[in-house]
């Protein structure tokens, strides 16, 4: 979080947000007004810089220890629509009135110029929270081996491209290969995980063909990836 002071009234102002990290589907994301004294305050909203809104608490009690009062609300990843690889921040204050007990009310102007400067002065303490919802994609799939045919105990290097980095959590994924008449093969994974190039190698076995040489039929394919494979978000 960080904090900003209003010259003009000597107001304390305080972002707060979820730790820092990525968020994805259905996880929520805590943002809140934070004031240096007790304040009263009635439909306020605020927008988000990925143009998401949330409706933020009226509760007079949200006390910290240290007096400061605050006003919190809670936004809640929906898909892929939600994505946003900047920093989540709030944008600007779009409705509701925040008044001391005095009964002095700061303007949409006040507290916007607040968060402009907050927004541009503490950027390097502001929480780094990002949002993705979108599962990583197989870009390429390709080998360094030329065209031709291959025998028992011979090795193909093939490399699998993402579109993002991504791992395989749970286990050691394999890559799953189509041959001829239904038959199937495994190519062993070697490296990668944490990036988004991926290495597997094949070592050709007996009885593994894929068509018959002398016709020139057959080519080895690439059919799935066995285990979850994730972004670094844990999308899958």
């Amino acid at each position: 979080s960080k904090v900003v002071e209003d010259e003009t009234d000597g107001k304390k102002k305080k972002l707060e947000t979820s730790v820092t990290g990525t968020y994805t589907i259905d996880e929520e994301i805590n943002v809140a007004l934070v004031f240096n004294k007790e304040m009263k305050a009635t439909n306020l909203k605020v927008k988000l810089n990925n143009g998401k809104e949330v409706e933020l608490s009226k509760e007079t009690d949200n006390v910290h220890g240290n007096g400061e009062h605050y006003f919190p609300g809670v936004y809640t990843v929906v898909g892929a629509k939600d994505d946003f690889a900047n920093n989540l921040e709030i944008e600007e204050v779009i409705a509701g009135t925040v008044k001391d007990l005095l009964n002095n009310e700061l303007t949409f102007e006040d507290l916007n110029k607040i968060l402009k400067e907050s927004n541009f002065e503490n950027m390097d303490t502001f929480q780094e929270i990002k949002i993705d919802c979108t599962a990583p994609k197989i870009t390429e799939i390709s080998t360094e081996k030329p065209d031709g045919w291959y025998t028992v105990g011979e090795v193909i290097m093939i490399n699998v491209t993402f579109d993002e980095p991504v791992e395989c959590p749970e286990g050691v994924p394999q890559l799953n290969l189509s041959l001829d008449e239904g038959k199937t093969a495994i190519a062993s994974y070697v490296s990668g995980s944490g990036t988004a190039e991926w290495i597997f190698d094949y070592t050709v076995a007996a009885g593994q063909n894929t068509g018959d040489s002398s016709e020139d039929t057959g080519f080895l394919k690439a059919a799935s990836i066995s285990g979850k494979i994730t972004d670094l978000a844990g999308v899958s």
